[in-house]
């Protein structure tokens, strides 16, 4: 069995609750609440002293997608934000060392041609994103290491054509 048994919303960390009261719990509207979290009083939660370092689980690459009005004023990246847990599957498992974490930005400073998605390390950015393209890029970029080059309008450390 592995150290953790699942992912719990209260926490958002991964269900490992002989330190589950070292981390701060937000406040979500999530329904896979686990056991332990399900009876905790959310705003009495303490968090961990100040001179303890957070833990960082191994990861390959980090993928954003740009929230912001300006970028995306239809409101899609959100939406897509959510798709792409389910679409990462086993690599957006916590344990899974080769994993791709997944964060929101408000703002990655181009603010059109939205909704924006980038990759760290690898520095490549990604434009009007949709589901289709979204699968893609999660399936031949990050399964398979293949930028999906038709999609990419920057690359990190590459000279720009004018």
């Amino acid at each position: 069995m592995s150290k953790f048994s699942g992912w719990c919303a209260v926490a958002y960390r991964p269900r490992r609750h002989e330190e589950f009261l070292r981390w701060p719990v937000y406040d979500c509207n999530a329904d896979s609440y686990c056991m332990q979290c399900a009876n905790v009083d959310k705003t009495t939660v303490s968090y961990a002293p100040m001179n303890t370092p957070p833990e960082m689980s191994p990861y390959a690459r980090h993928v954003l997608i740009c929230v912001g009005q300006y970028c995306d004023p239809a409101g899609k990246a959100e939406r897509l934000y959510r798709q792409l847990a389910r679409m990462l599957g086993e690599l957006g498992q916590y344990d899974n060392p080769e994993r791709v974490k997944r964060g929101i930005t408000p703002c990655l400073g181009v603010c059109y041609g939205g909704p924006l998605l980038v990759v760290y390390p690898d520095g490549v950015w990604y434009h009007d994103l949709d589901e289709v393209k979204l699968q893609r890029i999660v399936d031949e970029h990050l399964r398979d290491g293949n930028v999906v080059e038709e999609y990419v309008f920057h690359r990190l450390g590459v000279e720009q054509r004018p």
